[in-house]
């Protein structure tokens, strides 16, 4: 092989073995039911194998390809961009399967729309000075070794800032973090022998802090208190948290904290090399936190000690902690950003209390719940008209009521007022900017403006937390984003969710990598059976693969377990139905939703989508045209949703584009 590459960098190729070798390629299992897909390798590989080569822009492919007209526009259809995210996908479990003894293999790398070939060589690493006797990439069309191989990269930890529940009506729950600290306080006395931390320590699990005063009302201080020494600690760049929801997995009854054996036996998995356990406990006349660090390398007791409560404050008793596991674990003070980590986020402890208060009553998802916490935060910004947290909190309310339970017109413009009023007080806040984004993504319909506020450090994974496939969306509606990589930094702090497995599941739906999609659903649904996200996804890759009666059966699942349906679901179940023929049943689902939405509110998305379904263009239309009324959160998935592919090449579907586009939200 290695003669062979000789000639292809000569530009000699042997054309006929790459022919043979496309088709190959094209007559398998995975490239005879994707047409589209066949179609665009084949025309990437003419252009690569022409004399002279023939360089391909995204708006030749869309109408030489996809029979798009001279009116494309790649900035409102995604089409091109979404079928090559396909075909690499395809590429890859054809050689990971099929193709896995072929030498000669055809790739399409990212960034372009260039064909190119490499050999099935595994790498070596070079010694300095020397190449390295690696797989070898050339480009087809001129035989050039490709810059864009791909090279081992070590990945940077993030900051991941642990969502603070999930919701469980499509989506996964909103991270809105809990307040600060303050200076000073009175530590009571230190119980048992400590150790000293090993520098190589710097990864820490913070247990949930456990409730033993005998007053449940008093929950909500020990959740919160967890929550934000997660949220300080995780601003130091050399320490590696884990997520809150990864940690409160652990979570125990109040009579029954976890042993200490069993606290080394949790850090152990969430592979940490420390572990924090926590006692909140009253005597007669105050309150005290006792806290308990242990290395994980021998199970030394690096920290014991009890912080004295005063008048319920406890951000002193959580500021002197902070810094004593600062200290026990060897990391530089000055690593902490002062003004955002060692500062009191409010100067009112009774806004403190609202806050705590207000998100823990949020954890739930359930809208009622949701409504009680705006108005506990509402209170902490009357007291503090200072408190960031609060004003982003209210922002994240209004979002999520907007964007699953009540109409997105009442409530989305007053979450945008409220992440920006949090912004002027702390431009760098991430969790606003998240809030913001994700406005801008599903309200606005300004993937650019999108795109922007999701560089800020935290925001992606926090709209991450709220809306489910925010990676997929801001990937396919702005620029291409390496969702993969982000959801696998992610789980590195979070291991075992639920959700970001279920997010890796719907990245790889919409790049048309099936297999892959029902892998990561499934997985999901293993993690958290209770979640209907999981069916949702497992019901509609299903459906995108033509099994229609085992999507509609997991898809009615959901409903006999747990006694009620989401929206979402409903629609999909009638997209099902739909889909296979049986026309009757799907418009008793519609009917269904009318009954629903006398009661409340019924996105007009899910009824357009159920239309489509049985091809009644006419009434999907009628029906898209009230969602755009209602700035349905839904409609940006027009952009690349496959089941809105029938319809793209007709004239009012990019009309309608180009009046969401245009369009100016209130």
């Amino acid at each position: 092989m290695q003669g062979f590459w000789m000639l292809a960098f000569n530009a000699t190729v042997d054309h006929t073995e790459v022919k043979l070798a496309l088709e190959r390629v094209l007559s398998s299992r995975v490239f005879t039911r994707a047409e589209r897909s066949r179609r665009f390798l084949r025309y990437l590989m003419d252009a690569a194998l022409s004399q002279p080569p023939v360089t391909v822009k995204e708006f030749t492919i869309a109408m030489d390809v996809f029979d798009r007209d001279a009116s494309y526009d790649p900035s409102i259809d995604a089409t091109v961009r979404v079928e090559a995210s396909r075909l690499r996908a395809r590429l890859r479990e054809y050689y990971d399967d099929e193709g896995r003894d072929e030498t000669l293999i055809i790739e399409v790398p990212k960034g372009g729309y260039t064909a190119v070939l490499r050999t099935r060589q595994t790498a070596s690493p070079a010694l300095p000075g020397q190449p390295a006797a690696a797989s070898q990439s050339v480009s087809a069309n001129q035989g050039q070794e490709d810059p864009r191989a791909p090279t081992p990269e070590a990945i940077t930890a993030a900051r991941e800032v642990g969502p603070r529940r999930r919701l469980w009506i499509a989506a996964c729950g909103l991270l809105l973090v809990l307040a600060g600290v303050a200076l000073g306080v009175r530590a009571s006395r230190g119980r048992k022998q400590q150790g000293a931390i090993k520098p190589a320590t710097l990864s820490l699990a913070i247990l949930p802090i456990v409730n033993r005063t005998g007053d449940p009302k008093l929950d909500y201080l020990c959740d919160g208190l967890t929550d934000d020494l997660i949220r300080q600690l995780s601003q130091i760049p050399s320490l590696k948290m884990i997520a809150r929801t990864a940690a409160f997995r652990y979570r125990q009854p109040t009579a029954n904290p976890l042993e200490a054996g069993k606290a080394l036996e949790a850090g152990r998995a969430l592979k940490v090399g420390a572990v924090m356990t926590g006692e909140l406990r009253r005597t007669t006349d105050h309150l005290s936190l006792v806290a308990e660090l242990s290395d994980l390398a021998d199970g030394t007791v690096l920290l014991d000690r009890e912080y004295i409560v005063e008048d319920q404050d406890l951000r002193s008793a959580q500021a002197e902690l902070q810094r004593d596991l600062i200290g026990k674990l060897h990391l530089e003070s000055s690593a902490l950003d002062p003004g955002r980590s060692l500062r009191s986020v409010t100067a009112s402890p009774q806004a403190y209390q609202e806050f705590l208060e207000g998100d823990s009553l949020a954890r739930s998802g359930e809208p009622g719940d949701l409504h009680q916490a705006l108005s506990h935060f509402e209170r902490a910004v009357s007291l503090d008209p200072q408190f960031d947290l609060a004003w982003s909190a209210i922002a994240g309310e209004h979002l999520l009521l907007g964007l699953y339970f009540e109409a997105p017109r009442d409530h989305i413009p007053q979450a945008r007022l409220y992440a920006e009023r949090a912004l002027k007080i702390n431009p760098s806040l991430g969790e606003a900017h998240g809030s913001l984004g994700l406005i801008h993504l599903v309200y606005d319909w300004k993937p650019a403006a999108a795109e922007a506020e999701m560089t800020a450090a935290g925001a992606e994974e926090a709209a991450m937390s709220t809306l489910s496939c925010t990676a997929h969306l801001i990937e396919g509606a702005g620029k291409p984003r390496a969702a993969e990589e982000l959801l696998s930094r992610m789980l590195t702090y979070d291991p075992g969710s639920a959700s970001l497995i279920a997010e890796l599941g719907c990245v790889n739906y919409y790049r048309g990598d099936y297999s892959a999609a029902l892998r990561h659903y499934r997985q999901a649904l293993a993690a958290d059976p209770r979640s209907p996200v999981p069916y949702w996804g497992i019901g509609k890759t299903l459906v995108a693969q033509h099994n229609y009666a085992e999507a509609i059966t997991v898809l009615t699942t959901f409903k006999q377990k747990n006694g009620f349906e989401p929206p979402l679901l409903t629609a999909e179940r009638g997209y099902a139905l739909g889909s296979s023929g049986r026309r009757h049943d799907a418009l008793a689902v519609v009917q269904e939703l009318a009954e629903r939405g006398k009661h409340s509110f019924i996105d007009p998305y899910f009824v357009a989508i159920i239309y489509a379904s049985m091809n009644d263009r006419e009434e999907a239309f009628a029906w898209l045209d009230k969602a755009f009324e209602a700035r349905s959160t839904f409609m940006i998935s027009l952009l690349s949703e496959p089941k809105w592919e029938p319809l793209r090449s007709d004239p009012r579907f990019q009309k309608l584009i180009l009046r969401m586009l245009d369009s100016k939200a209130d």
